[in-house]
């Protein structure tokens, strides 16, 4: 698992690096081990990486400002995503990326779980979510593992 969360996070460090490249945001990056810490010229914001999302305790995250999961783009990330929906809304700040660098359709979807919650109705949440997991190619964690 660590070779995992080692890729994701060098690979989610390089994105959000690339996306900053004309804006010029960033001010300091912090590495830890499943962590990055951002510094950007308006806000801090922390990523933790999760390659398993199962890893997560959700109430490990509520005291962060500004707080981001990264994940791979699997169907039990997105089962767990929808089964903890409700903790997660409560969660103000909080952004979840969904990633697979080997999609050969869109690469990552995000989700701000608090906003989402207050424009999408309940009944439909379930069938909104897959819509978006879907935009990116799913993967399983053993097939990242043979890819890297």
């Amino acid at each position: 698992m660590e070779k995992l969360v080692t890729y994701l996070q060098d690979w989610f460090k390089l994105f959000l690096e690339n996306r900053d490249l004309m804006l010029r945001k960033i001010v300091k990056i912090t590495e830890h081990k499943g962590k990055l810490d951002f510094e950007f010229k308006d806000k801090r914001q922390i990523f933790m990486i999760f390659p398993n999302l199962e890893e997560c305790n959700v109430a490990d995250l509520e005291d962060i400002e500004n707080i981001g999961i990264v994940t791979f783009n699997t169907e039990e990330n997105l089962k767990w995503l929808i089964k903890r929906w409700d903790g997660l809304a409560r969660i103000t700040t909080l952004v979840v990326y969904f990633v697979n660098p080997f999609s050969q359709l869109d690469k990552r979807w995000i989700v701000h779980p608090h906003t989402h919650n207050k424009i999408c109705e309940s009944d439909s949440l379930a069938q909104g979510l897959r819509s978006m997991f879907e935009m990116v190619e799913p993967i399983t964690l053993s097939a990242v593992e043979k890819k890297i």
